[in-house]
């Protein structure tokens, strides 16, 4: 999770809205709740049971992840498919000023984040 951290928050600073404090915390926080996401993706097609408490809770990092990308003027998409990224980061840039991505979907399909 560090290097996948240190990645975002890199991509996130290059956005020039905040601090490197506050693109640390917002890394932390995205991989924090994709990966969450990814793990009650899984429960769900393996067709465990998932409770309600779970729900709220996917919920609660959807809107997490949702709030920091809005601050930083970046999208996010949700997948609940346990085969790929359970969130991915449209709008970032790598340091020549280009689309960052890390998926086979190229620049229109983001910076995937979590399991895949």
């Amino acid at each position: 999770m560090a290097s996948e951290t240190t990645t975002l928050s890199f991509l996130l600073y290059r956005t020039d809205r905040l601090d490197h404090e506050t693109a640390r915390r917002a890394a932390t926080s995205i991989v924090r709740d994709a990966k969450t996401l990814g793990r009650i993706a899984v429960r769900d097609c393996n067709g465990e049971p998932v409770s309600p408490e779970m729900r709220e809770r996917e919920g609660r990092c959807m809107v997490r992840v949702g709030q920091w990308c809005r601050r930083f003027g970046l999208g996010a998409h949700f997948n609940g498919d346990p085969r790929g990224f359970p969130v991915k980061v449209t709008g970032l840039t790598d340091v020549h000023g280009r689309p960052a991505y890390n998926t086979w979907g190229g620049a229109s399909d983001g910076w995937g984040i979590g399991t895949a």
